[in-house]
């Protein structure tokens, strides 16, 4: 199989291992400390690692004035 075929397979991969120790490391965590802090835990690791994708690949932009109300909308509703 060639490298261009093995990658996105890779890709899948890694997100289902990551996604799947996602819940083990949940129940271990709050264990330790309260939901709450496992929840702002993950939030940050996820706007850290986001962060730092959107930087690498140059793909920030900054929405339109005419759509942050729309965005504050969704946010409120806690759509992600």
């Amino acid at each position: 199989m060639s490298k261009e075929k093995l990658f996105p397979y890779l890709e899948v991969l890694f997100a289902v291992i990551v996604w799947g120790a996602s819940f083990i490391a949940t129940k271990i965590g709050v264990q330790e400390v309260t939901p709450i802090t496992v929840v702002w835990l993950r939030f940050g690791m996820g706007v850290i690692i986001l962060g730092i994708a959107v930087t690498v690949r140059r793909e920030f932009a900054l929405p339109a004035k005419n759509e942050w109300a729309y965005f504050a909308l969704l946010g409120f509703l806690g759509i992600t």
